[in-house]
């Protein structure tokens, strides 16, 4: 599996994400002394794109990203009419 330090520029370093009943969640983000100031929904954008962009593969995305398949229902649907 490929690793987030591939897309590491200088001044960058990986964050983990610990959420509450859930995975970690890892991104790219500038070296800072205080996280509480980071935009860490853009960091986590800006590492999903550098990711594709690199051509990381789902599963190596759902990997770092933890996410999760989730069923969807079916595409056909049945309307019923009531008059």
């Amino acid at each position: 599996m490929r690793e987030l330090k591939e897309l590491l520029s200088e001044g960058e370093r990986i964050y983990e994400l610990t959420r509450c009943a859930s995975s970690s969640v890892y991104f790219i983000g500038p070296e800072t002394d205080d996280i509480n100031h980071m935009d860490v929904s853009g960091a986590l954008e800006d590492t999903l794109h550098r990711m594709v962009d690199a051509g990381f593969t789902e599963e190596e995305i759902a990997e770092h990203l933890s996410i999760r398949a989730q069923k969807t229902p079916s595409d056909e649907i049945t309307i019923f009419l009531v008059m």
